[in-house]
């Protein structure tokens, strides 16, 4: 149904649904989301990681893995910023990798960099990129 809206002379649809199920929203960088194991990952290249992780787990070259582990800097502001990292691997001497999956050069962007030196800055810790 299109009705005239008076204060600004222009027809507004009543019917229109804004919930879209049937258009997939793109990712800037292309990426395609995939389902391993029941579990979604942002990309197939992280899918790809997550297999060669549980490949190590299985074959006992590690301890365990995380997805998506959130790293809050200490920062005195309104609202902190944070780091999510894909996967944090824990070796067998109870040491951990940090694995951040890029998937080029366009990945690399200057909040990326800036939130790398902050976790160098505040825990020593260095991200493997993959």
């Amino acid at each position: 149904m299109l009705i005239l809206n008076k204060k600004k002379p222009r027809l507004v649809n009543l019917n229109h649904n804004y919930k879209s199920t049937n258009k997939i929203k793109k990712n800037k960088y292309n990426a395609i989301k995939t389902t391993v194991n029941g579990v979604v990952y942002d990309s197939k290249k992280e899918a790809k990681v997550a297999i060669l992780a549980e490949h190590k787990l299985k074959n006992k070259e590690i301890k365990a893995v995380e997805r998506q582990v959130i790293f809050k800097f200490p920062l005195n502001c309104k609202r902190p910023p944070k780091m999510i990292i894909d996967f944090r691997i824990t070796k067998l001497d109870d040491s951990y990798e940090l694995w951040e999956v890029k998937g080029g050069k366009a990945t690399m962007t200057p909040v990326y960099k800036l939130k790398k030196k902050l976790l160098k800055h505040f825990f020593n810790l260095e991200p493997i990129e993959i």
